[in-house]
């Protein structure tokens, strides 16, 4: 593998990094320089405009149901975006946006993937479970985080925290009006896209900076 890769890489110079990694006998694969692709954009832009210019495209599938004809049940772009953009709505109504962190607790599958793109058009981050962790180290993490929210299956609502106000997706809708506005706000420099849990830390990251917050509790 490394003589292939070392065989198809441009005749460039890599820099003082390339060369030690040649030396340690790694390969190195360098492509050309594409600033092009650099956009000044954000997730909820992104997904808003995949939306637009195929909205009739399955964006989620979801491979552990089957339904008549032995088929997968899926949702389109425009179908994501619309329930993605429910949940948003119903956050902002709650005041929760930019600079926020809901948690997110639900087992794997379409309705957790609805959830995290429905919070991050809200603006706020999302703080990702395993449905499998203990509630009281999600209780913890939610303290330590300061969450506004946290945003739970059904399955797992009769044992969530007390951390932070506990919402069902459906809860979340029935408590919101109709006509709830959707936020379109654009860069928040310090609003976290998401945040991560170790044994003693919670971590809040953007494409710009990071937030550590030491768990006392947890340790």
């Amino acid at each position: 593998m490394s003589s292939l890769a070392e065989g198809i890489r441009p005749e460039t110079d890599g820099g003082e990094a390339d060369r030690r990694a040649r030396s340690a006998g790694r390969a190195v694969l360098r492509g050309p320089v594409r600033p092009d692709l650099i956009r000044d954009e954000v997730l909820p832009e992104i997904f808003r405009k995949t939306a637009r210019l195929r909205g009739a495209h399955p964006a989620l599938i979801d491979g552990a149901t089957v339904v008549a004809g032995g088929r997968h049940p899926h949702l389109t772009y425009a179908e994501v975006l619309g329930r993605a953009e429910r949940i948003a709505a119903g956050l902002a109504h709650r005041g929760i946006g930019p600079g926020d962190v809901v948690g997110l607790w639900m087992a794997r599958g379409p309705d957790l993937l609805v959830a995290q793109v429905g919070i991050a058009l809200s603006g706020a981050a999302w703080l990702p479970f395993d449905a499998e962790a203990p509630a009281d180290r999600v209780g913890i993490c939610l303290d330590d985080a300061a969450a506004a929210a946290l945003l739970v299956s059904e399955a797992l609502a009769a044992q969530a925290p007390d951390a932070a106000p506990v919402l069902t997706t459906a809860a979340l809708d029935a408590q919101t009006p109709a006509g709830a506005p959707v936020r379109h706000w654009r860069r928040w420099t310090t609003t976290p896209a998401s945040c991560a849990t170790t044994a003693s830390t919670t971590t809040c990251s953007t494409s710009w900076s990071r937030r550590t917050v030491s768990s006392a509790a947890a340790a």
